[in-house]
């Protein structure tokens, strides 16, 4: 097995590998980066980057076009089939907006864009 070299580099904020050009099946160098410092390293869990929060909105939006329709007293919800979710909040519309609110908090489905949403007071 002919294994290409690899060179190693170190610096204050991040390590780097450069593997040797013909290393890879187009015949090109490639550089591979890696900001995390093994020193700095915490352990405590990390923030999730924008597409782990994008994709868990797409998720949540799935798991709510399947329990669409939702009708109670407060509020109904339907899908529109073109991406929008249409709120219906009934009067006194301030108090069954926290109760939807309050429903979408309960349903772990409360990372759904706004815009999203379409609502309308009855």
């Amino acid at each position: 097995v002919n294994q290409s070299p690899m060179e190693w580099t170190s610096s204050a904020d991040k390590e780097i590998f450069i593997e040797a050009e013909g290393g890879n099946e187009s015949g090109f160098s490639r550089l591979i980066e890696d900001p995390v410092i093994a020193e700095q390293f915490t352990g405590a869990a990390r923030e999730k980057d924008p597409s782990e929060l994008e994709q868990e909105s797409l998720d949540q939006a799935h798991r709510l076009k399947k329990m669409v329709p939702v009708r109670n007293n407060s509020f109904e919800i339907e899908f529109n089939g073109i991406g929008k979710f249409i709120v219906t909040i009934y009067n006194p519309s301030d108090a069954n907006r926290k109760v939807f609110n309050q429903w979408l908090n309960d349903n772990e489905i409360d990372m759904i864009e706004a815009n999203r949403f379409e609502f309308v007071i009855k």
